[in-house]
């Protein structure tokens, strides 16, 4: 690799339904310090020691989690197929109905092997067993409808940058854009790929990366 590649770590955080096995196609071709966040939807949940600052690099709920959960620590920022706010509200038209995410949630509560079955199968992704202690994927459903993250993306001191598809069946051309307007961030989209980006599109996703992180050579020594 160049040696104008930025020495910061980059951080990864799956979405929703996902573990971090998502981003192994993409590391795989990234020569660059990295972690991954996984959030437990399927085993314990793993958050390892992170350095002090980091550039966050979030897969849908990834990167709303980032945003909630550590925006003091991003150094940069990329939303892959994400958003500030899943939802829509009247400053918000963007987003996803509330009532389509909370019939989600009531029909988890009654058959959530057929719901995580059907929103895997919307990525083009087989089914997976719904684990005994399924608390982590009922509180992410929670917090997909709760969560509004605007705020703390406008706040956030640090460049970042947004990487969608055009065929996404999750998150709209418009969600993104409206996400990536509240940092004045480059959006940048791929015809195809649909929600699992980092699955379909690794060479594409790991050369936008790559190309971020060579932008802002700015040194990280501290870790927490």
């Amino acid at each position: 690799m160049p040696g104008c590649l930025n020495p910061f770590m980059l951080v990864f955080v799956h979405g929703w339904g996902l573990d971090s096995t998502l981003w192994h196609p993409v590391l795989d071709q990234l020569a660059l310090p990295a972690e991954t966040i996984d959030l437990g939807y399927f085993a314990s949940a793993r958050i390892p020691q992170l350095p002090a600052r980091f550039i966050g690099i979030g897969h849908s709920f990834g990167a709303l989690w980032l945003l909630h959960e550590l925006p003091h620590r991003l150094a940069g920022f990329i939303a892959v197929s994400g958003f500030a706010r899943f939802t829509a509200a009247p400053d918000w038209p963007a987003g996803r109905p509330i009532r389509a995410l909370q019939r989600m949630r009531a029909a988890y509560a009654q058959h959530p092997a057929a719901v995580l079955g059907e929103f895997r199968a919307s990525c083009g992704l087989p089914p997976c067993s719904i684990p005994r202690d399924d608390g982590q994927l009922r509180s992410g459903l929670a917090c997909l409808a709760d969560w509004d993250c605007r705020a703390s993306l406008a706040r956030l001191q640090a460049p970042a940058l947004c990487l969608a598809a055009d065929d996404d069946p999750i998150v709209s051309s418009a969600l993104t854009a409206a996400t990536a307007a509240i940092a004045a961030a480059p959006c940048r989209v791929i015809p195809t790929g649909g929600h699992v980006l980092p699955l379909t599109q690794p060479s594409w996703c790991a050369q936008q990366i790559r190309a971020f992180a060579a932008a802002w050579p700015l040194p990280l020594h501290d870790r927490a």
